[in-house]
């Protein structure tokens, strides 16, 4: 999907810029502007540079168009700071939100649950072993910056001394905070999802809606100025099928407006056969067609001519209650030249439209 493709670039540079700023946190640790030890900076930023250069090289090898780079990309980010976390401890907490605002640009469930479970299982490393390879996370009011055990041996209880009920208690409030804290984040992602996912969904019927016809489904004339003042001028060269349908009065007249409507909609049909990428067709309004085909032929044109007929043809066969006709007139020439190809087209159009059973605009 060309939006999870989008979020991958955007998510890449988001990887990027964690490593850079992990990197300018260990630069101010190393001078002296952050109160942390620099053994325990080195000791969580040697691993993490290592890790995010390597999958970095990973994908600018591999590229961001397949579906697991974005488990890798989420992955990565969850592990870089869950082991900032161990290591730094209460530094991090904010952190944590990182990892569930790159996977709310994917807008699914299931990657945001990915988030959140990888999330809560590594908040249990942290806390753990935080505890003892990490900055003193138990008494952050004495200015902490260096390991428990730095502070003599009576500053440091370890968890296996003490009771089950006691270590349950220190899971528990050091753990559950930040745990619901990571709750709290997946909630938000959620919404952004949902509510990132319905705006590119009323985008989406919106930018439908502006650039093709109501009644048939095929381009409009909206698309057909946009395309000739701004794509077409860029192709070599264009042909252009000018299409009108016969008899559309008649039918409205004598049958009613419903049954043209049914003529119009049978006449666009008959031409989405042929369309492709390079291939378009458009309702200029009322009963016109243009179908402009890109570095295209004669002989293409006469052969896409030749079929559409046997199409058109078969189709009128399995109608009883009107014939679906249309006049048609083609014209190639270089794309810079678009509105003098479809003028051509038009006026070898209106000479076929004469000579088929004496039908008039």
């Amino acid at each position: 999907m060309g939006y999870e493709v989008e979020a991958n670039k955007y998510n890449f540079k988001c990887l990027m810029m964690t490593l850079v700023a992990i990197e300018i946190i260990w630069i101010f640790v190393e001078v002296g502007w952050f109160v942390v030890a620099k053994h325990i900076m080195r000791t969580a930023v040697i691993p993490i540079t290592i890790m995010y250069v390597v999958v970095i090289s990973i994908l600018l090898v591999n590229g961001l168009e397949s579906k697991w780079v974005k488990y890798v990309i989420i992955t990565t980010e969850i592990l870089g700071i869950h082991i900032m976390g161990t290591m730094l401890t209460y530094h991090v907490v904010l952190f944590y939100g990182i990892p569930f605002l790159m996977a709310a640009h994917y807008q699914g469930k299931q990657i945001s649950m990915y988030t959140l479970g990888l999330s809560m299982i590594g908040m249990i490393f942290v806390v753990i072993l935080g505890y003892y390879v990490g900055i003193c996370d138990l008494n952050m009011i004495a200015f902490t910056k260096d390991r428990m055990s730095s502070y003599g041996e009576l500053a440091v209880i370890p968890i296996y001394s003490i009771s089950w009920v006691t270590q349950l208690k220190v899971m528990l409030y050091f753990y559950f905070p930040r745990a619901i804290l990571l709750i709290l984040f997946e909630v938000m992602t959620l919404s952004i999802a949902e509510s990132g996912r319905k705006m590119q969904e009323r985008n989406m019927v919106a930018e439908y809606e502006s650039t093709h016809d109501e009644m048939t489904g095929v381009f409009n004339k909206n698309k057909y100025i946009y395309m000739v003042k701004n794509e077409y001028p860029k192709i070599e060269s264009v042909g252009v099928i000018f299409f009108d349908v016969n008899g559309l009065k008649t039918i409205n007249d004598t049958l009613g407006h419903e049954m043209g409507d049914a003529l119009i909609k049978s006449a666009a049909k008959s031409l989405t056969y042929f369309e492709t990428e390079h291939n378009k067709i458009y309702r200029m309004g009322g009963d016109e067609f243009i179908f402009i085909m890109e570095n295209t032929t004669e002989d293409k044109i006469e052969s896409m001519l030749k079929r559409w007929k046997n199409i058109l043809d078969a189709a009128n066969t399995e109608r009883t209650d009107f014939k679906c006709e249309m006049a048609s007139g083609y014209a190639i020439g270089p794309g810079k030249d678009i509105e003098q190809v479809v003028k051509l087209a038009d006026d070898r159009m209106y000479k076929n439209k004469i000579a088929m059973k004496g039908f008039a605009r």
